[in-house]
């Protein structure tokens, strides 16, 4: 399980989520910079959308998700289910409309911002907190054998 392990601490995925709060949050972004942050995040949060529902109909059948979209799910499932339990999916909907429609340079009502905001900045720290978490390596115990 390499590849989720990657992708997950990956730089990129930082990146992508510091900047797309930015443009959220209304700051400006140079255009292509722009352009490529919502577009990406979009597609990871429809991902997870999309592994949500693979997983739930996997459960009754033998249908399967992609493996991006499963990961893309696992990910933000382990991240947020806990803070947002049944709400994740909606939040996930919600957050993938607004940025598609930043991405069109359509206009955002403050409510629907506010939110896609509050879950952006939930995935960029959940996503932080883990990262720290797995790179602490407690000190050998070597005096205690």
């Amino acid at each position: 399980m390499d590849r989720p392990q990657n992708f997950v601490f990956s730089v990129g995925l930082r990146h992508v989520l510091e900047d797309s709060l930015a443009v959220v949050r209304g700051q400006s972004l140079e255009r292509g910079r722009r352009e490529l942050v919502l577009r990406n995040l979009q597609r990871f949060v429809t991902q997870a959308m999309e592994g949500s529902a693979s997983t739930t109909a996997a459960a009754f059948s033998n249908t399967r998700g992609t493996v991006d979209t499963i990961e893309a799910y696992e990910l933000v499932h382990r991240m947020l289910s806990s803070r947002l339990r049944s709400e994740l999916v909606p939040q996930l909907r919600n957050t993938a409309a607004v940025l598609s429609e930043l991405g069109r340079n359509g206009d955002v009502d403050a409510e629907r911002r506010k939110a896609a905001a509050d879950l952006i900045d939930l995935l960029l720290r959940s996503l932080k907190y883990e990262s720290a978490a797995s790179s602490y390596k407690p000190a050998e115990a070597s005096h205690l054998s």
